[in-house]
């Protein structure tokens, strides 16, 4: 079973499926589905029956648009080139996904650059480390007496970015962030020149809380209006749990995300909770095991019987089930279903398109062969459009987790599914 860590990391790619929720149709009518393609070599779409796109007659941009079945519900089927037999499917409603973005990569290489520069001002007295993150590279340098450091990062994307600077000290037992920076919209290009920043002048002082996860384990991270994660400004847990809120000089669009939950068998339940760091949220406390255990049936054939999750008290609604199968062979289906498009339902059955143009043997699941399965009943105080109105365009594929103010409890179960032999 994934770890907590692990798990919660994954969430990006259902970030990543719902990321053009708030585009509407994309200038289309009111009832189409707008669907981005790039990167994919296949696809089919139901909204009564299945149909294979032509692929070789998609715009440069890749969108495919269509109109859904009367009710407003539809399935999309995709196949990532590069990707064997893995297919991702969305089940849903135009009114909750109008929309459907980046369910394969681009292809495209894009630029990384090193960068460097001077951080002057730092206090070896009361700090031992200079944390650097800067998009999603960072770098942990350690002071070594000195108030000035040179630092040098690699991996960095082209692109529009904030540096953020972590003043930390770390020793058996006891980690503390004195000291925050940050300098913001740094252009990374091929005529960047160093970026340097002082802490005396420019940091601010890191205040602690408490971070308390009554059950499990738990992380904290703050997250920058321009997608940089700032990684490890805290840890929760039932005791001595805490994290570091920054005391100024944060802007709107920086999040500070808790992550908690807890694993047991075949069972994980996590708590996702984006915040505004405009305002400092103080002491916090997640209980992960308050959430509903999700209780499924999954056959070797991949059908599923079970979907009738029922949301604790203490939980948000629920928005979706998100779906993996896997076999050994290279058969991978990760699956996302609405509850707007199950409605009243609480089965599913996996959809055959052996019959479709363009269809590849290799895609087909494996007769006799045991199904490795894991099912997640996701919840949410707001609907993914709303969340993602105030995301920062282009940045999502930046952002660990969910890294917009929303909170989410998932409750997830795995197992695998062996045949009648």
């Amino acid at each position: 079973m994934k770890g907590i860590a692990t798990t919660a990391a994954s969430a990006v790619a259902a970030l990543l499926l719902l990321a053009g929720c708030g585009g509407g149709g994309g200038g289309e009518a009111d009832t189409s589905v707008r669907i981005d393609l790039t990167g994919a070599d296949w696809a089919a779409y139901a909204a009564s029956p299945w149909r294979e796109v032509n692929m070789s007659g998609l715009p440069a941009d890749h969108i495919f648009t269509f109109t859904p079945a009367a009710d407003g519900r539809y399935s999309v089927a995709v196949h990532c080139s590069g990707d064997g037999g893995s297919l991702a499917f969305v089940h849903a409603t135009r009114t909750e996904l109008p929309a459907i973005d980046a369910l394969c990569e681009d292809g495209g290489a894009a630029s990384t650059y090193r960068v460097s520069g001077r951080i002057d001002g730092a206090d070896p007295d009361g700090a031992d480390n200079i944390g650097i993150f800067l998009d999603g590279a960072d770098e942990l340098f350690a002071l070594e007496n000195n108030s000035t450091l040179l630092y040098e990062i690699k991996g960095v994307k082209e692109g529009t970015f904030d540096l953020a600077v972590v003043e930390e000290r770390r020793g058996i037992g006891y980690y503390a962030i004195k000291r925050y920076a940050f300098k913001r919209n740094v252009t990374i290009d091929r005529n960047l020149t160093d970026i340097d920043l002082n802490l005396a002048t420019e940091g601010v002082a890191a205040i602690e809380h408490s971070f308390t996860v009554t059950e499990g384990e738990g992380y904290a991270y703050l997250i920058t209006a321009n997608g940089t994660p700032v990684r490890g400004i805290g840890y929760g847990g039932p005791s001595d749990g805490m994290w570091h809120a920054a005391s100024g000089k944060t802007v709107a669009g920086d999040i500070y995300q808790f992550v908690s939950g807890i694993s047991e068998k075949n069972t994980t339940k996590i708590v996702f909770d984006g915040r505004s760091a405009l305002t400092d949220p103080g002491d916090v406390t997640y209980d992960p095991r308050s959430i509903a255990t999700l209780d499924v049936d999954v056959t070797p054939e991949g059908n599923i019987t079970g979907l009738d999750y029922t949301p604790a008290a203490e939980s948000p609604p629920l928005r979706m089930y998100e779906i993996l199968m896997e076999q050994s062979g290279g058969f991978q289906r990760e699956i996302w279903l609405t509850a707007g498009w199950l409605g009243s339902d609480t089965s599913y059955t996996l959809p055959s398109l052996e019959t479709l143009a363009g269809w590849k043997t290799e895609w087909s699941r494996m007769e006799g062969e045991a199904l490795d399965w894991e099912v997640t009943a996701m919840m949410a105080d707001r609907t993914f459009s709303e969340a993602l109105e105030g995301i920062v365009e282009d940045k999502e594929s930046d952002l660990p987790l969910f890294g917009i103010r929303m909170l989410m409890h998932w409750s997830m179960e795995s197992g695998t599914a062996s045949p009648i032999r």
